[in-house]
Parts: C-alpha cells; sequence; structure tokens
C-alpha cells in the first residue's frame, strides 16, 4: 500500500513539474512578454490607394536590464516596424525602454505578401547585447477597415 501511495505522490510531483516548465514556455521568465498579437486588414478610401494589412504586436518589457527592440520578422520576411511606449506620443526621439513598458510594434504590409496566411513572427531584442527572439505562433484577426 506504502508502495502504490509514494508511486501515486512521484506521479503526482513529475506532472506538476511538467506543467510548471509550460508555463515558462509561455513567456514566465523572458525580459519581453508578449500581451496581445493582432492584425488588421485595411483599405484605403481614396481610387488606387491600395490596401495592405496591420499587425500589432503589444509586448511588456520585464526586464530591469536594458533591452532593445532589432528587428521583426513576419512569415520569415524581415519587416520595418514602428514602436511606440503606450502612452508617450509618436515621435523622431529614440525611445529609451524600461522594466514595466508597454510597446506596441507596429508593421504594415501590402502586395504580395498578403497573399500568404500568418505563420509566425519573431521579435528579435537585444538583452546585454546578447540577441534573442519572441516567437509569435498565434494573432487575432480584427474586423477590416477602410480608411479615408
Amino acid at each position: 500500500m506504502r508502495a502504490i501511495i509514494c508511486l501515486f505522490a512521484i506521479t503526482l510531483f513529475t506532472a506538476e513539474s511538467c506543467n510548471n516548465e509550460k508555463v515558462s514556455d509561455q513567456g514566465q521568465g523572458e525580459p519581453i512578454i508578449l500581451f496581445k498579437a493582432t492584425s488588421m486588414n485595411w483599405t484605403a478610401g481614396i481610387k488606387g490607394g491600395g490596401s495592405g494589412r496591420e499587425y500589432t504586436f503589444t509586448v511588456v518589457v520585464a526586464s530591469d536590464v536594458p533591452v532593445s527592440i532589432n528587428a521583426v520578422s513576419i512569415n520569415d520576411i524581415d519587416q520595418q516596424f514602428v514602436l511606440i511606449k503606450q502612452g508617450a506620443s509618436v515621435s523622431n526621439e529614440e525611445l529609451i525602454i524600461a522594466q514595466g513598458d508597454t510597446l506596441d510594434i507596429r508593421v504594415s504590409i501590402s502586395g504580395e505578401e498578403l497573399e500568404k496566411e500568418f505563420e509566425r513572427a519573431i521579435i528579435s531584442y537585444a538583452l546585454n547585447d546578447k540577441a534573442s527572439g519572441l516567437r509569435i505562433d498565434q494573432i487575432e484577426q480584427l474586423e477590416p477597415q477602410n480608411r479615408p
């Protein structure tokens, strides 16, 4: 009977340890944590104005060590991006990122790249000059928007 109880306790402990690892893989302990990822198709309101897709990745900086966002790729294609600190005005000045900041990383694409469905995005960043990345495999699709 004791052997069965010990075996049950070991099995329960092992299962709990695996669950903790899974949570860790989802961002706990990481210097940058994904809060939300969205995409929205848009169409220009003027003839010949085109159309595209806007991606917004909202991340929270959890590290007390300086972090820099270096690149964003969507479906393995590097994209130009705009980095905006929530609550701050948009400007051309260098953005100083600190622990606790919530950042919006925005990417707008058009043309042939729109034909391919979202598969993944990678936000590349550096922490103490050590390169790393945040992989995003799921994104929330927002309602399309017509722009003026």
